[in-house]
């Protein structure tokens, strides 16, 4: 923990010249969304109770909005690679810097297995229920390979690794399965991603069944380390630009262009976020692509830093915090009180909405404690 006077403004002096605004607002808006989508599958699968079907994840193929929000976190954390680490590229500090990207992403890898088995922890530890994989897991992991390809290789390097990963993947997605069977992509499970995952983890895959997988598994982590990198590319095209309406435009214009290019080569690639298909990673880099052009014309180019955007900068300067502290309190969503907020809100609401009335409750719990570090200065740096 950090308590940092430099390395984020105080409220009441909101614009840095130096500091892109939009990235912490971007990235706020990201693990805003994350714990949205977290709290309402848990109302929806614990308590339980109807909601909104498109603040659920897809069950298997297809879109909805509470896909974009983990890949987009990913996406930015490439962005803040480019930004944060762009000194010790092709300098002498690498192996220092080596050194703290391993001990960072270690400890995120750390922190991930714990929150991914903090019901072990409540109740009798088994190892053989635990599970090794999960969303933390999957940053660390992607920061750690991404940043060592930005301190080694160049940017159109970069680029062609991307590339690379996301078409090499796409044709492992269809290679048999070891067993004989010949790979559907319609059917959860039958490809040989997910049967490395069945393979190796077992019934520590998070869908521990015939066909058994883990969302966030081994092989489908590539294509999460090319998003990044298509995160870092920005990142670095922003560094050199001018903050202009012109280059706001730029950026939608390429999140159109990825944006059309997954939803047309979904008819023939489906968009599969278990298995962060290219066509996933397509669409989904898109929007957020769209939430950082917005922020950046808002708050980098026209300096219009108002409510809006300090409501989510305040969750983007202490992202991990955030989510950790709603991963430690998420039971409180279904608690006797929550249940009383839903069963109280349904005498005038439909069921559906009824549902969110704890959920937007539980979100302003975490805003305060957001505000309360962001007010006493402390930034959390894992």
């Amino acid at each position: 923990m950090k308590h940092d006077e430099t390395a984020h403004d105080a409220p009441a002096r909101p614009v840095l010249q130096d500091r892109m605004l939009s990235v912490d607002v971007a990235r706020g808006v990201a693990i805003f969304g994350m714990i949205l989508v977290n709290a309402t599958a848990y109302v929806h699968y614990a308590m339980p109770a109807p909601v909104p079907p498109f603040l659920l994840h897809a069950n298997w193929d297809g879109f909805l909005a509470a896909d974009f929000v983990f890949p987009a976190f990913l996406y930015i954390v490439g962005i803040s690679i480019a930004l944060s680490l762009a000194g010790a590229a092709g300098s002498d500090t690498r192996g220092t810097t080596v050194r703290h990207i391993g001990w960072r992403a270690l400890k995120l890898v750390v922190l991930g297995f714990f929150l991914s088995n903090i019901n072990l922890w409540y109740n009798e530890i088994v190892w053989s229920e635990a599970r090794y994989f999960g969303v933390l897991q999957r940053i660390g992991i992607v920061y750690f390979i991404t940043a060592l390809i930005f301190l080694y290789v160049s940017p159109r390097a970069m680029a062609v690794i991307a590339g690379a990963i996301l078409i090499l993947y796409t044709g492992l997605l269809y290679v048999p399965l070891p067993t004989g069977q010949a790979a559907d992509l319609s059917v959860a499970g039958l490809n040989i991603v997910s049967w490395v995952d069945h393979v190796i983890l077992g019934s520590h895959a998070y869908y521990d069944r015939d066909l058994g997988y883990d969302p966030e598994g081994i092989l489908s982590t590539l294509p999460g380390v090319a998003q990044c990198l298509m995160g870092v590319l920005t990142g670095l095209w922003l560094k050199q630009q001018d903050r202009t309406v012109a280059v706001a435009g730029r950026l939608a214009i390429a999140a159109a262009i990825l944006l059309a290019a997954g939803i047309v080569l979904g008819f023939v690639h489906p968009i599969i976020k278990d298995l962060w298909t290219m066509t996933f990673v397509f669409v989904s880099t898109g929007i957020a692509m769209v939430i950082l052009a917005a922020a950046w014309l808002v708050n980098d180019v026209l300096r219009r830093y108002g409510p809006v955007s300090h409501f989510f900068r305040v969750f983007g300067v202490n992202a991990i915090a955030t989510y950790t502290f709603h991963f430690v309190t998420s039971f409180l969503v279904v608690s006797a009180t929550g249940v009383g907020l839903k069963n109280l809100a349904g005498h005038i609401l439909f069921d559906s909405l009824a549902s969110l009335v704890p959920v937007a409750v539980y979100l302003a719990m975490n805003w305060v404690f957001a505000v309360w570090l962001w007010k006493r200065r402390i930034f959390v740096k894992i």
